[in-house]
């Protein structure tokens, strides 16, 4: 006999195994060294795992798709799920089958609503707040226009996300537009929307937003809002800025990077962190902007001479004073150099008012985009602000050289 044959003839036959047909015969199922099954009829099998535990699975073939799935009934345990109760859902199973229904996709969407039912628009806030937020540039704004929404629409961030609808998107809407300008209002929907998206994406706790087709303010004409030098001047003095002192207070550097920011276009949050390694002779290269790539920004001669005063703060960073303070600092300079409160007068004014000056030495507008940052042009004009007297007094200086 040949070893083939002999190997054949000593394997064991495997033995099947009684079915299950009552609750004794469960309880006195013992585990063993592999988990194996016994069938329970009607698609229903009885599973047995060597930890001990025991669970009612069912079978069947999918509606759509013929294919053959299993998902689990329930564990058995003594005053747990019975047999009786676990045929009694298995029938439910077969019934929805019979009539083309999927009972592992039912399942799905019973606890999808279970959750929408439990989580509230807080909830979800919160986690955005701790898992999504830090991971933006904007973490800092985002956080504080969250927690003014939680604070100041208690009503709707407690709602079940099953009960939020495009109403209450629309009272959210029409009574911020009552407080501030649309445009801000935009921002504040856009981020609900960021918010939104991360519950049905990575919650899973809705599957549609309620911000669907609600119409968004319109966003009215882009500010063209000038610095003149007379207001240069005011907050210098309020900032208690001394051009020949290095800016030692945080008031002081505060001042100075105004007029570092109308010198460069430079954004406040770029001027805050730019470090000494980054300084070179005739430029700055920041490493990391508001739009993720790096970009170098050339330095005038009031640039360079605003650089040297700044020398010595400190080892590595240019100024010490980080964005919030900074920004905080300005609006109390404002205050102290006597702006009205319905000024409009804003640290980021300087960005326009710097674009627009170098528009004047860089009429390219591609060239002009490598220096503010820009990747969209239709973007950089609406920071480009000329005003009737000095396109009229270029229109003149150009037409005197060209009758010379």
């Amino acid at each position: 006999m040949s070893e083939k044959e002999t190997a054949t003839t000593d394997k064991k036959p495997r033995t099947k195994r009684k079915p299950i047909t009552c609750d004794a015969d469960c309880r006195n199922a013992k585990p063993e060294a592999k988990k194996y099954s016994r069938d329970c009829s009607d698609g229903m099998t009885f599973w047995v795992y060597p930890n001990g535990r025991k669970q009612f699975s069912y079978r069947y073939r999918r509606p759509t798709s013929r294919m053959q799935n299993s998902i689990s009934i329930g564990d058995y345990y003594e005053g747990g799920l019975s047999l009786k109760e676990a045929k009694a859902i298995r029938n439910e199973y077969n019934n929805m089958v019979e009539r083309g229904i999927d009972p592992s996709l039912q399942i799905q969407e019973e606890r999808q609503r279970q959750k929408e039912v439990t989580t509230s628009l807080t909830t979800i806030i919160l986690n955005y707040l701790a898992n999504e937020s830090p991971k933006h540039k904007g973490h800092k704004w985002e956080a504080l226009r969250l927690n003014r929404i939680m604070r100041d629409f208690p009503e709707m961030c407690a709602l079940p996300v099953s009960e939020l609808h495009q109403r209450h998107m629309n009272y959210f809407r029409d009574k911020r537009l009552q407080e501030v300008a649309g445009v801000s209002v935009g921002r504040e929907m856009q981020l609900l929307g960021g918010v939104i998206r991360y519950a049905i994406r990575e919650m899973h706790v809705l599957t549609d937003s309620p911000l669907k087709d609600v119409r968004r303010p319109e966003k009215g004409a882009h500010r063209e809002r000038r610095v003149t030098n007379e207001e240069i001047e005011r907050i210098c003095k309020a900032c208690k800025y001394e051009p020949d002192q290095p800016p030692h207070l945080h008031k002081q550097q505060t001042a100075w990077a105004f007029l570092f920011a109308i010198e460069t276009a430079m954004r406040a949050s770029e001027i805050c962190r730019m470090t000494w390694e980054n300084v070179h002779p005739s430029y700055v290269h920041l490493p990391d902007t508001k739009n993720n790539s790096t970009r170098n920004v050339p330095l005038s001669l009031k640039a360079r001479e605003l650089l040297e005063q700044a020398r010595g703060i400190d080892e590595k960073r240019v100024l010490t004073v980080n964005e919030g303070s900074m920004c905080s600092t300005f609006y109390r300079a404002k205050e102290a150099a006597g702006f009205s409160k319905d000024d409009d007068l804003h640290f980021h004014d300087s960005r326009h008012e710097a674009t627009t000056r170098l528009a004047q030495t860089f009429p390219n507008v591609a060239d002009l985009a490598k220096i503010t940052g820009h990747k969209d042009l239709k973007r950089l004009l609406t920071y480009y602000n000329p005003t009737a007297l000095e396109l009229a007094d270029r229109l003149e200086r150009a037409q005197g050289q060209t009758t010379t």
